[in-house]
């Protein structure tokens, strides 16, 4: 639950001093999206017959633009290089992967685009954070019902209190929430929280549910991004 802290203190900007700029990767990804790249299950596939045969998920073909873009090769699966290469916070990338994953079919082909057009240039992504794990805890709330998963909705419960707060929550605090999460059945990191959410609402309804739930998760992130400065 600890924020990490950035280097020399300086907040992270998207796309700022950064080597590639918006413009520039959303060409790529229009590009991936034309050759029907994005593929769910991978970070990425077909590098050995050129970049037209190349597929690979939400996060794979984002890396792949920009190594495209600046000649070089790069990881396609490591979520930090976001922030060296984008000014997008890794735990985003985790949340964008894991949103693709499990986004009906069709909208997971429109998903990696729409995630990078909602980034505005300059923005502090990390803003996005509390807003959006409320969101989805507070989803949990609607699923989460019965005697059965009474810990579960209590810790729920508690975590969105912490985030809530509106003075310094102590170290402390944060672990003795991790312990009794865990104790619960409970994750609390921001991609795992989002996989928690949503296999809540497939424990207790069925497929359909559950993807609804991500695409709830979709958009209510886009609505955050857009907004952030």
């Amino acid at each position: 639950m600890e924020r990490r802290a950035k280097k020399g203190n300086k907040k992270m900007k998207a796309f700022t001093n950064t080597p590639i700029t918006k413009e520039k990767f959303i060409q790529h990804l229009k590009k991936h999206q034309e050759m029907d790249a994005f593929e769910k299950g991978h970070y990425g596939q077909g590098f050995e017959m050129g970049d037209e045969k190349f597929k690979g998920c939400a996060v794979g073909c984002s890396l792949r633009s920009v190594a495209l873009e600046l000649g070089i090769e790069i990881s396609t699966k490591d979520h930090s290089l976001y922030e060296k290469y984008l000014g997008i916070p890794r735990w985003l990338a985790h949340v964008e992967d894991k949103v693709f994953e499990d986004l009906p079919l069709e909208k997971s082909k429109n998903w990696p685009l729409e995630f990078a057009k909602a980034v505005k240039v300059g923005a502090d992504l990390d803003k996005v954070k509390v807003p959006f794990l409320i969101f989805v805890l507070e989803s949990c709330l609607e699923y989460v019902q019965g005697e059965n998963h009474h810990k579960q909705k209590e810790v729920i419960k508690e975590v969105i209190n912490l985030y809530k707060r509106k003075d310094k929550v102590g170290a402390r605090e944060w672990e003795k929430a991790v312990v009794v999460a865990y104790a619960a059945g409970y994750t609390g990191s921001a991609g795992y929280t989002t996989a928690y959410a949503a296999e809540v609402a497939g424990y207790t309804t069925d497929y359909t549910a559950e993807t609804a739930a991500y695409e709830k998760f979709a958009e209510k992130l886009l609505e955050l991004m857009r907004e952030c400065e």
